[in-house]
């Protein structure tokens, strides 16, 4: 049995309350959507249902893992962590279940690193209830040539034949001829084709000589809400009954009367939604042989417009009240026509209802952006575009779903920062777009196997990982983690490993989608000198920060193992002697110190510039360099201070507002001044 924290049941109970009541409202899913009144109906049974931000996603594709858990729910699996009211012989039949198929589902869990295996339980429930087969499991999962492998899709074809078996009419159905009478039967597979006719004849798809059924089209969310209401307890006819085919009890109970205005009616749902009393509103279903009456004269149901007065006969029937009979009282003034969209069965590439008018696009659109990241799966010439995404499931587990957007004809999609159409995007791309509701309007592409370049910023290690910071030619800097086994290449270096990689070496990257695949640097030698600023001793890396002879300061890390001598070699040291004020030469790769040498003697630091300003009350002067941002230094002036213009001795009180001079302080950093030397008179 699987294992669930008390958080996920917890957030699955808040769901499934949150999904359960009849007139759920999905944000995604409008009142005028075609698939509205089947995504009600599977979210009242509970078999399929929204996020905690009350969203459907019925364009998004389901792959074979979604279907079985679905499908499992229906043909009887209770999960015990999640569903209380489980017997004795439900336990037994799921651990039977579970033992059965452990060996196989086992050998595609081990086999599959993308394998779903939270989901086996139900896979086996399914299989031992003869749902699904042995042969279609190879349908879950695919590993390419290379090992890549991808959660599949599940397709039309496949979702016949699973519902059909759900239905428990798989004899009756492979009594069926072997012709569907689509226009598209030539491709539909010779084994489908009696499950996709059975549907067809029970009215859950619907087909002719002008309608293709599209075996290959991926299943979408409200696809398959659709197919599930229709061929499942429609309403009015309880002929057929999930997985058994056996024909469920009627009871009826006591007649109830209600008189109400109708606010919305579905024609060929027999569903309708009535308000009465003090503003309240339910969802019926109309019996098929219920008798419609206008008056004692008998009439059809097409002649029921929203707005009308209803008196209706309620029957209790599998636990659901619904119309046994309606006598219209008061017909409105004005003629509601039925939306046309309601009529639609199974969308295919000829019954989806269309998107194109702006107005009504626009008009239920989200107020707010949604930015997608993902990989292609398809696009097709109609506009139609499938990403790949991953997400969190309410189980805790990392999870890959499809989801379906329209690309506005207005879309602005980039690659490499040129504008392209929609036609140059391919399966694989990686894509960052900007959706509103099932509409994509602006997009960024990336290829699926791209190199990037830059500059090695920072090395670490977090979590026994090794991560990479490359810096771009725009200052931005990317974090990239370098997996164990990726090939380190690096110029002058055979065989290099991680540690050979040094801050500042230039850095090109072969990535595979964000994946880093290969890896391959170049470094430089250079020499610097400058006077130290900082010295920061770390176990990590020791860094140093040198004023340079432009004045600008820099930091350089010390590599681990770098030789650091005195006066030129002549003795050896360690960070430890290194002091504030000392020169220091450096013999650098790429950036960091593989050399240091230290001067004998710390360096007084010096300053030039024209005096801008002098008080000899307060014992200062103001001098304005280049080298200095605010454009003036204080400098502190003791009485012993020595002044110097050439070889004369002065005091200073012989310096002037408008001299050049050069000043040597007493240490570096300091700002106090030591000697000055008269350059120039103002």
């Amino acid at each position: 049995m699987k294992s669930i924290r008390k958080t996920a049941l917890a957030l699955a109970a808040a769901i499934s309350i949150s999904t359960s009541a009849f007139a759920q409202v999905y944000v995604d899913v409008p009142e005028s959507h075609w698939a509205y009144s089947a995504i009600q109906q599977v979210t009242d049974k509970k078999w399929m249902g929204g996020n905690t931000q009350q969203q459907f996603k019925p364009n998004n594709t389901i792959d074979y893992f979604y279907f079985s858990q679905i499908a499992a729910k229906i043909a009887g699996y209770k999960d015990p962590l999640i569903d209380s009211n489980v017997s004795a012989a439900e336990k037994q039949l799921t651990q039977t279940a579970s033992q059965t198929y452990k060996n196989i589902l086992d050998s595609y869990t081990k086999n599959f690193s993308k394998w779903d295996k939270n989901s086996n339980e139900e896979i086996a429930y399914l299989l031992y209830k003869g749902v699904l087969k042995e042969a279609d499991l190879p349908k879950f999962v695919v590993k390419q040539a290379g090992g890549e492998e991808s959660i599949l899709s599940l397709r039309r074809e496949d979702m016949a034949v699973f519902v059909v078996r759900l239905m428990g009419k798989e004899t009756e159905a492979l009594k069926k001829t072997a012709s569907t009478g689509f226009m598209d039967d030539a491709s539909i597979p010779a084994s489908v084709k009696p499950y996709v006719s059975y549907l067809k004849d029970a009215g859950v798809i619907q087909g002719g000589a002008n309608v293709n059924f599209n075996p290959k089209d991926k299943v979408t969310k409200a696809m398959l809400a659709k197919v599930l209401a229709d061929a499942l307890k429609p309403a009015g006819n309880s002929s057929t009954t999930p997985s058994t085919g056996q024909q469920a009890p009627s009871t009826q109970e006591k007649e109830v009367y209600l008189q109400g205005t109708v606010k919305k009616f579905y024609t060929n749902l027999y569903y309708i939604l009535l308000q009465y009393g003090e503003n309240k509103q339910s969802y019926y279903y109309i019996k098929k042989d219920a008798p419609i009456l206008i008056g004692n004269k008998e009439t059809n149901i097409e002649t029921i417009k929203e707005g009308d007065t209803l008196l209706v006969e309620l029957v209790e029937e599998e636990g659901q009240q619904r119309i046994s009979k309606i006598t219209i009282l008061e017909s409105s003034k004005t003629d509601h026509t039925n939306n046309p969209q309601d009529t639609t069965t199974v969308p295919g590439s000829t019954t989806t209802p269309s998107t194109s008018n702006p107005t009504h696009e626009e008009a239920n659109l989200p107020s707010s952006t949604k930015r997608i990241d993902g990989i292609v799966d398809f696009v097709s010439e109609s506009g139609r575009i499938d990403i790949t995404v991953k997400y969190v499931d309410y189980k805790g587990d990392i999870k890959e779903a499809v989801e379906s957007y329209s690309i506005s004809q207005n879309a602005v999609i980039t690659k490499d920062n040129k504008e392209i159409s929609a036609s140059n995007v391919k399966r694989g791309d990686i894509i960052i777009a900007e959706v509103k509701g099932s509409t994509l309007y602006k997009a960024a592409i990336m290829e699926k196997q791209r190199k990037v370049e830059g500059s090695l910023a920072e090395k670490k290690r977090v979590n026994g990982g090794n991560i990479l910071v490359l810096e771009n030619s725009k200052g931005e800097k990317t974090e990239y983690q370098i997996a164990s086994d990726v090939m380190i290449s690096k110029k002058s270096i055979s065989d290099a490993v991680w540690n050979d990689l040094r801050i500042g070496d230039k850095i090109s990257l072969d990535l595979e989608y964000d994946k880093v695949v290969g890896l391959y640097a170049e470094g430089f030698h250079s020499e610097v000198k400058g006077v130290v600023q900082e010295i920061l001793i770390s176990t990590a890396q020791s860094k140093v920060t040198l004023e340079l002879s432009n004045g600008t300061t820099k930091t350089y890390p010390l590599i681990f193992g770098a030789i650091i001598k005195k006066d030129r070699g002549k003795e050896s040291a360690t960070i430890y002697d290194v002091r504030l004020g000392q020169e220091v030469e450096l013999a650098l790769d790429s950036l960091e110190i593989e050399e240091m040498i230290i001067r004998d003697q710390t360096k007084v630091s010096a300053v030039q510039g024209y005096i801008e300003n002098i008080n000899f009350l307060d014992d200062y002067l103001d001098i304005r360099t280049n080298s200095d941002i605010s454009g003036t230094k204080r400098i502190r002036l003791e009485k012993e201070v020595e002044v110097f213009q050439g070889t004369r001795r002065l005091s200073r009180r012989d310096l002037e507002k408008g001299m050049l001079v050069s000043i040597i302080l007493k240490s570096y950093g300091s700002d106090q001044a030591d000697t000055i030397n008269i350059l120039a008179e103002k």
